[in-house]
């Protein structure tokens, strides 16, 4: 093959073509070689992608998504409407309400 009339790209492409040909173990290998380091590549990143989707799964179970808001009316309430939200928050309101 006369790789001087061929363009440059035809030429690369043809002394390509005749090394691989002439070694076609060292081909089939490095073939082999880039398309394991693909698959590893993409299965890094599904793995990585599920473990945050299970720690985000997982996170939200244990935490669960709020149910209630709590928010200030414009003024403040008085006794009897006003909510206890819990039961040490409830009796500290209630002292010092009696005080007053």
């Amino acid at each position: 093959m006369n790789t001087k009339r061929l363009g440059a790209p035809a030429a690369l492409l043809a002394l390509s073509l005749r090394y691989f040909l002439r070694h076609r173990a060292q081909a089939i290998l490095a073939v082999i070689g880039i398309a394991l380091g693909v698959a590893v590549v993409l299965a890094i990143d599904l793995a990585s992608a599920s473990a945050q989707r299970s720690f985000a799964q997982a996170t939200e179970d244990v935490v669960g998504r709020a149910t209630h808001q709590i928010v200030g009316g414009p003024a403040s309430m008085k006794w009897p409407t006003r909510t206890c939200v819990s039961f040490t928050a409830c009796v500290m309101w209630h002292r010092s309400w009696k005080r007053k």
